[in-house]
Formats: structure tokens, C-alpha cells, sequence
């Protein structure tokens, strides 16, 4: 399972005998209710799967439960492992024995060396991604409602940890 689109195409015609299969970016998202977020049970998220995910989920569920083994291939970053996280979540999958890999360019020795050395999902960079984005929608959800008098596309990004600047 792959995170983006971009890399579907050349892993089906190199890889014979695989299913390659892209959830398209992330699944699932904090919930619209209440932020999202469970302040009084240690700030805990609340996710759900966008509506617009839903086709993609259940495409992905069907392929998941047919298959032998599943290999999720994401991007080495918080993002990333958070989407490698959501998806082993939403799947079902233990954990312990999710095969997590990464590999940096689409060649067969890349894509065998990643497959040969599988690790698992790296809580710590899940758990990274989580309170950027518990941040993001505590204090830039505000934030963004203050510079923008409520939804304006030019402060779609105020208030955002991953904001540079801020010009409200």
C-alpha cells in the first residue's frame, strides 16, 4: 500500500505478484465535533474518515483482506508514519507485524533492499505528527478563526505549526 499516487504506476509493471494499491494522502482526519480532540481525557484524538475517503477506505479494505501479506510504503517523515499508522488502524493490522518500509527511488534494488528490511512503524514520529496536529487545531483553529473573521482561503494557513509567518 502506498501513500501516493505518483508511485503506483512504475512499482505495478516492476513488481509481478504484488498488488500495489494508494490510499491517496491520508485517511482519516481529526473529527469536525469538538476540535476533535478529548481535552479531559489527555487530549486525546477523536478521528473519522472524510467522507470523500470513504470510496478509497472500503477499496482498500477489500484489497487488504485479500491479500497474504501487506507492506505499507509511505514517506520517511511524521507525515509519513502517521498515514502508515492510519492505515494499519482502519485495516485492522497488528502492529508487531505491519511491514513498514521506505526506499528513496523507484528501482528494483531500492524497492528489494526495503522489502528485505522491513521495520515497524515508528511510534515516535506517530506520535510527533499527533501533537502537530492536536497544536494546529487547539491553537491555529483559533487563530485562523481571529485572522480570518472565519473561513477565508488567504488564512487558510495562519496559525498552522508548519505556518512560516503569520500576517493577520
Amino acid at each position: 500500500m502506498l501513500s501516493r499516487l505518483p508511485r503506483q504506476k512504475p512499482l505495478k509493471s516492476s513488481w509481478k505478484g504484488f498488488r500495489v494499491v494508494s490510499s491517496f494522502g491520508h485517511i482519516r482526519d481529526l473529527s469536525k465535533k469538538n476540535l476533535g480532540i478529548d481535552i479531559g481525557n489527555d487530549f486525546k484524538p477523536d478521528y473519522e474518515i472524510p467522507k470523500e475517503k470513504a470510496k478509497v477506505v472500503s477499496e482498500l479494505r477489500k484489497a487488504a483482506s485479500e491479500a497474504k501479506n501487506i507492506w505499507i510504503a509511505s514517506d520517511e517523515d511524521r507525515e509519513g508514519e502517521a498515514i502508515a499508522w492510519h492505515l494499519a488502524g482502519v485495516l485492522g493490522l497488528d502492529l508487531s507485524t505491519t511491514r513498514r518500509i521506505v526506499f528513496h527511488e523507484i528501482t528494483k534494488d531500492a524497492i528489494s533492499s526495503a522489502i528485505e528490511n522491513p521495520r515497524r512503524i515508528d511510534m515516535n514520529l506517530v506520535n510527533s505528527q499527533q501533537a502537530r496536529r492536536i497544536l494546529d487545531r487547539l491553537v491555529g483553529f483559533e487563530y485562523h478563526l481571529f485572522c480570518g473573521n472565519g473561513y477565508n482561503p488567504r488564512f487558510q494557513q495562519e496559525g498552522s505549526s508548519q505556518c512560516r509567518k503569520t500576517d493577520c
